[in-house]
This record gives structure tokens, C-alpha cells and sequence, in this order.
């Protein structure tokens, strides 16, 4: 994902450059490598969840062979809406603190299910304030309520509407986590209060990113999660890089 943005976020860059006159040259690419060497997640719980999904994808990361991140954080404060984290100054600081290559923003998801169409105004706050340092965007799709399936259309309309991947590229979880829903997979991803993820389901949604962040195989990665067993671990790594293979 990271290397076949990179020519459309170009395009973005001199079009932002010619409208905004500007003569200084703005550097698009993370590293010379072009590799991911910083990630820093936004969001709320549902990022925050069963030790943070950053520090699991941390995990997976470090259990693989010849791939390394060196920082990947999150600042995920329950309940936090994107808006939220635009007027946070920890957010802000953290923001600031350096140059991240890569920034992932999830909305609140009730927010994303009752104002699907100001998802784009959110993300595009980020983006103009982030771009210019050469920071890319990807967002975070989250799942419908266990007993809400009705959200489901709703959120991956508005995370997949073309208002919003113009800023950046969807990172399809709610997606996955509907599929294996519909599909019986014999795992439960929800915690008990059926709207946040379970042990299981944040390991899934880290190697659903480690898929699509690095396009790799998380099967080939050593770490097998928290409180699941190397058997479930194993199947959520699967699914995930098969449900990659058909949505990438």
C-alpha cells in the first residue's frame, strides 16, 4: 500500500503546491527507502483496546524477519471523536513532536454512523495540516455494533466515499470483521458489551494492518497475540492475509 500511493500522493503535492504559489519544495517520501519508519494511530477504545492495536502491530512487526518500525504510538482517548482529537493539544503536541510517515485516523463510530457526510471535513483538517510535512493518511474503518448490523452500509460508505479516500486509503476492518461475521467464522472478535474488540479481535485488526500497511503475510510473523490461544492466533492471520488478498 505504502509504494503504490506514493506517485497518487505526488500528483496531490504538486497540485497543492502550483495552488498554493508556494516556491519551497516539499519533501512526499517517509524515508529514502520509502519504507514506514513512524506510525501514529488517532482515535478512541476502539484503537486502545487489549494493550493499544498499535503496540500489537508493534509485536507483529517485531516478530518478522527484515521488518522493521522504529516508533508506532497511538493517542486514543475513550470516546474522543476526530473533532476532538483536532482541538486536543495532546493530540496536537503529539502531532507536532516529529515528523510521522504515516498518521491513521478512526473516527468515533457512532459519529461515523450518524454523520456519515462530515467525515470528510474531519479527515481534511488533518490532511492540510499534516501534508506538507509529508505525512500520509489512512483510516481506520471500524465494525458495526454486534447488535446494530444496520451500521454496517453506513460506515463503509462513508469511509470508502470518494470525499474521504481523496485524502488518503481506507484500511477496510469493519469490512473484514462483517465478513467473518457473515461468513460464521468460529470466533467471537467482540468483547462482551458487544461494541468493542475482544483479545481476538484486536489481534485480527493488527494483522489486518500489518497486511495492508506492508503487504505481507502476518503468518510469517512470531507473535501470536494476547489471551488467545496459538491455534485461534494462527487461523485470525490467515483470514486476515486471505481477506487481504481480496481486498487490496
Amino acid at each position: 500500500m505504502w509504494l503504490k500511493c506514493r506517485p497518487f500522493f505526488a500528483t496531490l503535492l504538486l497540485l497543492f503546491t502550483w495552488a498554493c504559489q508556494e516556491e519551497t519544495t516539499v519533501e512526499m517520501t517517509p524515508e529514502e527507502d520509502g519504507e514506514l519508519h513512524s506510525i501514529l494511530f488517532i482515535g478512541n477504545s476502539h484503537t486502545d483496546y487489549n494493550g493499544g492495536v498499535d503496540q500489537q502491530l508493534e509485536q507483529l512487526i517485531s516478530g518478522a524477519d527484515s521488518l522493521t518500525v522504529g516508533d508506532i504510538q497511538r493517542e486514543a482517548p475513550g470516546g474522543y471523536t476526530l473533532m476532538d482529537h483536532y482541538r486536543s493539544p495532546a493530540t496536537q503536541n503529539l502531532l507536532g513532536s516529529k515528523k510521522w510517515d504515516l498518521v491513521v485516523l478512526q473516527e468515533n463510530t457512532y459519529e461515523a454512523y450518524t454523520h456519515p457526510q462530515e467525515l470528510a471535513g474531519s479527515v481534511e483538517k488533518f490532511f492540510f495540516e499534516l501534508f506538507q510535512k509529508g505525512t500520509m493518511l489512512s483510516f481506520f474503518m471500524t465494525w458495526p455494533y454486534r447488535d446494530s448490523l444496520q451500521m454496517y452500509p453506513v460506515l463503509k460508505e462513508a469511509y470508502q466515499h470518494p470525499s474521504v479516500t481523496y485524502y488518503g486509503q481506507t484500511i477496510p476492518i469493519g469490512i473484514a470483521w462483517y465478513e467473518a461475521r457473515t461468513n460464521q467464522k468460529p470466533y467471537d472478535l467482540y468483547n462482551e458489551d458487544g461494541i468493542h474488540p475482544s483479545p481476538a479481535g484486536t489481534f485480527f485488526t493488527a494483522c489486518l494492518f500489518y497486511a495492508f500497511l506492508f503487504e505481507r503475510n502476518p503468518a510469517r510473523s512470531r507473535y501470536m497475540g494476547q489471551e488467545i490461544n496459538p491455534d485461534l492466533a494462527n487461523q485470525l492471520k490467515s483470514d486476515a492475509w486471505v481477506f487481504y488478498l481480496g481486498h487490496h
